[in-house]
């Protein structure tokens, strides 16, 4: 590739086909990901072994609500690698309204932004990154122990679960802010309540949508590249592809609807997937793998395409099966 990463990503979204098709694979770190430093170069090693056209940051799954008074684990079975709360902050419903702001450059924020700045430093080759932010829903849903629970919360008092989401975004917003004044290129945001699996569009809408609207106007001068991640099944994707001021929508494409070649048709930026990597990653042969990720291909004629998971690689996926797909790719 003549044109750098950036310049290609931008090429992408106009529309250029790229040769050779690009790819971009995370994953988690599990533990290493609570410090900067161990994050970091763990973050640029994946980097330097498989060259991606952009570098997703995988901080620790819950670096957002430690902060604020959660308590985390790793569990060594959970393939995500992500951690997960052993105590929530959130116990009643009226417990939204006593959330405080916090200075993202201290604690577990800080020390994700402290990452930042040595992946920024240390780089070798130029690529542009993006920093995983949760979007202010997520964030309330990872605050809380159960989905009934955060359910009732905005179907019974919304009043003081929209305190508590204004509080979330004004934080998310800041920590994005500083994220792409240590180096990131932009942001990928996650969201894993935009599915009618749990809530009503206009619920979606109402305490999702109408947030992350004003967290990614915060940044649109700042950032370069922006990225949507739409997790779980039954997704609202035509809500966000219509709305969402982005380069670049994730999503499980291999698993839920739309395929890529129909959100071709939906989304003018970029989509970034074709690499189901639940199972199919792990246990097809490599040859059924690859003609699934041509297939992506050749629906959308190489264009505006990342070959990409659908989220974070498992931990138990073998580099070497990644390596497969690059090889593919770049032979």
């Amino acid at each position: 590739m003549n044109l750098s990463k950036l310049e290609g990503l931008k090429a992408l979204e106009k529309g250029e086909v790229l040769e050779p098709t690009p790819f971009a694979v995370w994953r988690h770190f599990p533990v290493e990901d609570l410090y900067a430093d161990k994050l970091a170069k763990k973050q640029l090693d994946y980097l330097e072994k498989f060259d991606s056209i952009v570098m997703k940051v995988s901080p620790n799954g819950r670096y957002c609500v430690v902060d604020w008074g959660c308590e985390i684990a790793f569990d060594e079975n959970k393939m995500s690698g992500s951690a997960y709360c052993t105590d929530y902050r959130i116990k009643t419903i009226d417990d939204w309204s006593t959330l405080e702001e916090l200075d993202v450059n201290q604690g577990m924020f800080g020390e994700q932004l402290r990452a930042l700045k040595l992946i920024n430093e240390g780089m070798k080759i130029q690529t542009p990154f993006v920093e995983t932010v949760f979007n202010p829903l997520m964030v309330a849903a990872k605050l809380i122990e159960t989905r009934d629970l955060f359910v009732q919360s905005i179907r019974e008092n919304p009043k003081v679960f929209h305190d508590g989401m204004k509080t979330i975004t004004k934080v998310m917003t800041e920590f994005s802010k500083v994220s792409i004044e240590n180096g990131a290129t932009g942001i990928f945001l996650a969201t894993q309540e935009a599915t009618s699996d749990l809530l009503t569009e206009e619920e979606y809408i109402e305490f999702g949508m109408n947030y992350d609207l004003d967290l990614l106007k915060a940044i649109e001068k700042k950032a370069d590249f922006n990225v949507v991640h739409i997790h779980g099944d039954n997704i609202m994707f035509d809500l966000i592809a219509k709305n969402y001021p982005v380069q670049a929508l994730n999503w499980h494409d291999q698993l839920t609807a739309p395929t890529i070649g129909e959100a071709y048709k939906k989304f003018k930026g970029i989509l970034m997937g074709g690499i189901e990597e639940k199972e199919f990653l792990l246990n097809v042969p490599d040859e059924e793998l690859l003609a699934k990720i041509q297939e992506v291909i050749d629906s959308v004629n190489g264009q505006r395409v990342i070959i990409a998971p659908g989220c974070v690689i498992p931990i138990n996926v073998p580099n070497e099966k990644v390596q497969v797909i690059i090889d593919y790719l770049n032979k």
